[in-house]
């Protein structure tokens, strides 16, 4: 520490305070035209004239720069949602204003990634519900039989869609209610917990953030995407197109029958963001200068390709961590879930007739949709609030 203060005071020395003073050496870049004309040297000049130590210490002083930095920006966080005085008023429109941001930008990366990865999901759910055809295949071959099953171009390509209304109908405010409940709890724990580490708070944080959005949107979602893709392989479908098949299975069987399931929703919903917002932010931290970074500042190109590969990582740990779960919730939402007495009962005969690969079936089609999933809304959600925050 003594020698840092004393290699700080030398390196301040060298401003121009007087140019008769002889006690430090005075580097120059250009010739001195005036008597008490000083100027400091470049930053070539000074890395070039630098000893190992000086090196050293400058690293050292930048350290203890950075650190200060974060914890002032923690101490105006903690402000900013409501951990310190002022203005209650004003704290509360910050709040709300942060809320609406994280809305928007949750809401329309939703739209924008599932236009992109629905065909991954309506290939995993195949595989989930008619595992004895396509369980061997590769999920590919779901969107190939499919395609000449209904004569090629167009009606192929548009039945690969078949089910994706309510996800794009849904999408916007389930994404909404991820991140504004990810934001709101996040912030609740920096204010009331803070003995936990960032890694720690970002998993609860995540759960949270999962529970919202499966209570409030996801489980009816998930009902009418896998009931009208399950109608969809019958041999006489009934559903004429999405907007029958949804008000069907509301008059035949009320607002419980599109709420089977909610607890293994809950479940992957809930491990689903508990694994990827932690991991997302740690990766983010190793490119950037901690989780709030900006993966621009490593240049616009390799800093786009950074963030899609940290989002991309963060979705594949997620399928890794609870494809089980999304198989026992696919089943319970299907029209066979009357076999079914519970959660339990689905993994107990799921393992008796399957096995333990029973569990990851459809794990390769669903690897690809979250993983290009992830990386997308993460992508969008950061480049929308940056957007929306330069015009507030």
């Amino acid at each position: 520490v003594t020698y840092a203060y004393i290699f700080f005071f030398f390196r301040c020395s060298q401003t121009p305070l007087a140019p008769h003073s002889s006690l430090f050496p005075l580097f120059f870049n250009s010739q001195v035209s005036r008597q008490h004309r000083v100027f400091l040297p470049t930053k070539q000049q000074q890395k070039k004239n630098k000893s190992p130590s000086e090196v050293f210490t400058t690293k050292v002083l930048q350290r203890f720069s950075k650190q200060n930095k974060t914890k002032q920006k923690e101490n105006d966080a903690k402000m900013a949602i409501g951990g310190g005085g002022g203005d209650s008023k004003a704290i509360k429109e910050i709040k709300f204003k942060d809320v609406w941001i994280d809305a928007v930008a949750g809401g329309a990366s939703g739209a924008l990634e599932i236009c992109v990865t629905y065909p991954f999901e309506f290939a995993k759910t195949q595989v989930q519900l008619d595992p004895k055809t396509w369980g061997s295949k590769p999920f590919w071959a779901c969107w190939k039989d499919t395609y000449h099953q209904f004569g090629g171009f167009p009606k192929g390509f548009t039945a690969l869609y078949r089910g994706m209304p309510p996800l794009i109908i849904f999408g916007v405010p389930r994404n909404a209610c991820r991140f504004v409940g990810f934001e709101v709890a996040n912030n609740f724990l920096k204010l009331h917990a803070e003995g936990l580490g960032t890694v720690q708070r970002n998993i609860l944080a995540g759960l949270a953030g999962g529970v919202t959005e499966a209570v409030l949107v996801t489980t009816y979602q998930e009902t009418m995407k896998v009931r009208l893709i399950h109608d969809r392989l019958s041999p006489n479908p009934r559903f004429k197109n999405t907007f029958h098949g949804i008000s069907t299975i509301f008059r035949e069987q009320g607002f419980s029958g599109v709420y089977k399931g909610l607890g293994a929703t809950i479940l992957r919903q809930g491990s689903n963001q508990a694994i990827r917002f932690p991991t997302y932010y740690y990766l983010k931290s190793w490119f950037c200068d901690g989780p709030d970074g900006n993966f621009a500042q490593n240049g616009p190109i390799l800093g786009i390709v950074q963030q899609i590969f940290v989002g991309a990582t963060a979705g594949a740990a997620s399928v890794i961590g609870n494809t089980p779960i999304d198989v026992v919730k696919t089943k319970m939402q299907g029209f066979e879930a009357n076999q079914y007495t519970g959660v339990v009962d689905c993994i107990a005969k799921t393992w008796k007739t399957e096995g333990f690969g029973g569990f990851y079936k459809g794990v390769g089609a669903r690897m690809g949709r979250v993983s290009v999933d992830v990386a997308l809304t993460f992508f969008f959600v950061e480049k929308i609030k940056g957007f929306v925050k330069s015009y507030l």
